[in-house]
């Protein structure tokens, strides 16, 4: 496979991902509502959500904080299911969103980080000649 044609399937998937894990904060945040980690015993949905996906409770507890983040401002799923924000800068909003300041305006939040994101451009990567890139599998000895 090409390696353009390559990077585009990356991209494309992790995008999938991005898009299933909101749909995932959707559907865990009505478990949590409807309680359904009780019915397992568990003590908290965190614990219950550890338990049956064989996750980390540290794992567990980022999900249910990025469920609450998602239905505490449902723009901030709407821009993961469009490809437009990662899981990991979700949670990183989920910080403002769980502040007493916050409004309820993440529209103005994410404009906030997409300016920021302008004012902190992304790197040029240039290709590297292949005989002075190190193999990752390579011993430095």
């Amino acid at each position: 496979m090409p390696a353009a044609e390559l990077g585009a399937v990356v991209v494309g998937l992790r995008r999938l991902i991005t898009g299933f894990e909101a749909e995932f904060a959707r559907f865990a945040h009505a478990a949590e509502f409807a309680e359904v980690w009780r019915t397992g015993g568990a003590t908290s949905m965190q614990a219950w959500l550890a338990a049956a996906t064989g996750a980390t409770i540290k794992t567990a507890r980022r999900q249910v904080r990025l469920a609450d983040t998602v239905t505490k401002a449902p723009v901030i799923g709407d821009r993961m299911r469009a490809g437009q924000l990662s899981a990991d800068n979700a949670e990183a909003l989920a910080t403002v969103v769980d502040s007493d300041h916050f409004a309820g305006d993440a529209e103005e939040l994410l404009e906030i980080a997409a300016a920021s994101a302008r004012h902190h451009p992304p790197r040029t990567l240039t290709p590297t000649h292949p005989h002075r890139t190190r193999h990752p599998h390579r011993s430095r000895c």
